[in-house]
């Protein structure tokens, strides 16, 4: 991991609202979990995926070069978003405000950080 989750101070002060990865470009980015496909395109100049889930939690995936979704689609844990370019970041939001996304990744544990892994093509 890049940089992990620094929440700011205020609603406008420095920090990090998620987790940032350190990516190799091409890297396959897959969604955190089942949900609807809320947003899937580019802002500033970098793709981004937004996926509202069941229980009410809403991910996001920054920093993607290619998008491999379109809004609306249902997706399952594990689909692909698209491809990473040098950083990636993702976000959750829980009622609108960020929480740690590592604190999602083992149930009834402490929260700690996730090391993503590539998975080799198919």
């Amino acid at each position: 991991m890049a940089d992990p989750f620094r929440p700011p101070a205020n609603p406008y002060g420095p920090g990090n609202r998620g987790l940032d990865y350190a990516t190799e470009p091409g890297d396959v980015v897959r969604v955190i979990g089942a949900g609807v496909v809320a947003f899937a395109g580019w802002v500033a100049g970098r793709g981004v995926v937004s996926v509202e889930h069941p229980d009410g939690l809403r991910s996001s995936l920054t920093g993607l070069e290619s998008i491999s979704l379109r809004r609306g689609q249902i997706v399952e844990a594990g689909t692909p978003a698209g491809t990473a370019g040098t950083r990636m970041h993702l976000g959750v939001r829980r009622s609108g405000r960020y929480i740690d996304p590592a604190s999602l990744f083992v149930v009834g544990a402490p929260p700690r950080h996730a090391i993503l892994v590539p998975v080799p093509p198919a």
